[in-house]
């Protein structure tokens, strides 16, 4: 494993996670190695990082938290249309992800579902 690859630490992360039912110190190292590789890659990593951030909150460091945060931002300079942005904002568990979200998504409310597509008769 090259220890300056961001996948390569993403996987290793995610691989013991997996192992453990949750984050480990190790996955923990390997997030930050990922960041520090590799501070902002192409998008679907960042939401990967912010998805797992959301997920086991209260188990990240306050650098790791502020991390998957600034992805958040990052993807808001991308466009105004970011799917997983609008998911963030209606239906992350964390607070500070949610509100991130918001802030880069337009027309999108905290908490508020999508509405639905009206049944026809």
């Amino acid at each position: 494993m090259d220890p300056s690859s961001a996948p390569a630490q993403h996987r290793l992360a995610y691989a013991s996670i997996l192992a453990a039912g949750g984050p480990t110190r190790e996955a923990l190292a390997a997030l930050a190695a990922a960041y520090e590789a590799a501070p902002f890659p192409p998008p679907e990593q960042m939401a990967w990082r912010v998805d797992l951030a959301d997920a086991y909150w209260p188990t990240m460091p306050d650098p790791l938290a502020e991390a998957a945060l600034s992805q958040v931002e990052a993807l808001g300079g991308m466009g105004t249309r970011w799917p997983v942005r609008e998911r963030w904002c209606r239906t992350a568990r964390t607070d500070a992800v949610a509100a991130a979200a918001c802030r880069t998504t337009p027309g999108i409310r905290q908490g508020v579902p999508k509405p639905k597509p009206a049944v026809g008769p």
